[in-house]
């Protein structure tokens, strides 16, 4: 997983009236990496990249999928969820013991599609008297 923030908002050239947006890796500022994609839209809203740097100077977390995730797995979030303070919490344990490498999020959707099966989804009702 890579973030990408996006350095400026999209300029309009006044010249030639084409939109131009540079996407930079979010690591740029800590650790100077030069990773970074620059692209034009012309009014057809067709993107054309323009210029890049795609290598990083840094390693990049590679985080395994939801779909990866085993019952055992799914039965020890179900057990580790009540004695975690977080959800990062949760997901260091879960990836020491089972030797994984799962994003805090991936593991935040899975507690909340237990959560979905337990108790059903919430639904509001507006009684009007």
């Amino acid at each position: 997983m890579m973030k990408l923030n996006v350095k400026t908002q999209e300029r309009v050239l006044a010249i030639s009236n084409v939109k131009v947006s540079t996407i930079q890796c979010s690591k740029r500022n800590s650790s100077s990496c030069p990773f970074y994609l620059e692209r034009t839209d012309s009014n057809k809203n067709e993107y054309k990249l323009v210029s890049y740097w795609n290598t990083h100077n840094h390693g990049l977390n590679k985080f395994l999928p939801a779909n990866v995730m085993t019952p055992e797995i799914l039965k020890s979030i179900k057990d580790l969820r009540g004695f975690s303070k977080d959800n990062t919490a949760l997901t260091k344990a879960l990836n020491k013991k089972h030797k994984t490498n799962f994003h805090p999020q991936t593991v935040y959707y899975q507690v909340k599609k237990i959560k979905n099966c337990e108790y059903g989804t919430l639904s509001l009702k507006i009684l009007i008297i």
